[in-house]
């Protein structure tokens, strides 16, 4: 008898060991997904973010990674179920909602993105509260509720000062507001800041920004300046 039960308890530990190892095995996986994915090479972070699934499916971490890979991809229907079956395994995975957030701006359905910018920013454990405001303040723009948006990108540039494209949402708010010096203000800073930052130099940004510089100095009645932004 007591060997039955000592062969079962041993049994029992061999299983723990096993359960551990798998989940030491899936944390290394979902790490060098991670990796793969910041060298842009989602087939290879798919496989190594299935490969911990397989390993440790209850781990929500694993989940919000393959809806970066589908993210990565604009499959954004993926990417929420992804982030759903997140959510469901650890409601408190901040990021998670910061992401969904962000997956609605990119489909433009503006009121989901407030609402779990909102969830996310309610959550002690979200460390980015910048990226919620952030897309609050494009979502309240788009709906034409310019202060709500000005308040929104006016607190994540006093956590991100140096984020030149916040800078230029926050112009277009305060040229939507009839305040047209004050975004000639805002989108100068960004000018400057994207010079400074060769990271952000995005020539897609910097030709736009230079549009909207343009039309607040036509506005203003400074054509010769307007004319010279409109040829960047």
């Amino acid at each position: 008898m007591l060997g039955l039960l000592a062969q079962a308890l041993c049994l029992n530990g061999c299983a723990n060991n096993i359960s551990q190892l798998d989940r030491y095995k899936a944390q290394r996986h979902y790490e060098y997904g991670l990796a793969q994915l910041y060298l842009q090479d989602t087939q290879a972070a798919e496989q190594e973010f299935r490969q911990a699934e397989s390993l440790n499916p209850e781990e929500a971490k694993i989940y919000q990674g393959l809806a970066l890979v589908d993210i990565k991809r604009n499959n954004y229907k993926s990417a929420l179920v992804n982030l759903e079956k997140a959510i469901e395994l650890d409601p408190g995975l901040a990021s998670a909602y910061q992401h969904i957030s962000d997956v609605y701006v990119k489909l433009e359905q503006w009121e989901d993105a407030i609402a779990y910018a909102k969830k996310a920013l309610a959550l002690p454990t979200h460390n980015q509260p910048q990226l919620a405001h952030y897309n609050q303040g494009v979502a309240w723009f788009s709906l034409n509720e310019y202060v709500k948006a000005e308040q929104a990108l006016n607190r994540t540039l006093e956590l991100v000062p140096n984020w030149a494209e916040a800078r230029l949402w926050l112009g277009k708010c305060l040229f939507a507001r009839g305040k047209p010096s004050l975004a000639i203000v805002e989108y100068r800073q960004a000018l400057a800041q994207l010079q400074q930052n060769a990271y952000e130099q995005d020539e897609q940004l910097l030709g736009y920004l230079h549009y909207q510089l343009g039309v607040a100095y036509v506005d203003k009645g400074y054509l010769k300046q307007g004319v010279q932004e409109f040829r960047y």
